[in-house]
């Protein structure tokens, strides 16, 4: 264990294990003689209740979430059956922030122009 023992952070832990209600009245209570330390924990309090729960969802739900607003901000501008290339594109795999992921196959028109028959 760490032999450095932080005096602010001790205080906010022990806070934390108290009922919301008696957090602020325990602050003041336990450093009547050091504004300083007790105006930092209450700080660490009121940023400690107003964080909220952002951990608390779980990750596929964020994503869902994120995807749905991605795409009404920058709809995919290719869908199924579109051609890019020699490739035909058949269904997306998935998007993100720098593009989207397609399963596609390659025609065989191209196919034949690649690899110089045609």
């Amino acid at each position: 264990m760490n032999s450095y023992e932080n005096p602010e952070e001790q205080l906010f832990q022990k806070c934390l294990e108290l009922p919301p209600g008696e957090r602020e009245q325990y602050v003041k209570d336990s450093c009547p003689d050091d504004p300083e330390l007790r105006d930092s924990v209450l700080s660490l309090l009121r940023s400690h209740e107003t964080a909220g729960g952002f951990l608390e969802s779980l990750p596929e739900e964020d994503s869902a979430k994120v995807a749905e607003r991605l795409q009404r901000i920058a709809p995919s501008e290719e869908s199924p059956g579109d051609q890019i290339g020699r490739y035909h594109l058949l269904e997306l795999i998935g998007e993100g922030a720098w593009g989207s992921v397609w399963m596609a196959q390659q025609t065989a028109d191209n196919e034949a122009k690649w690899a110089g028959l045609a």
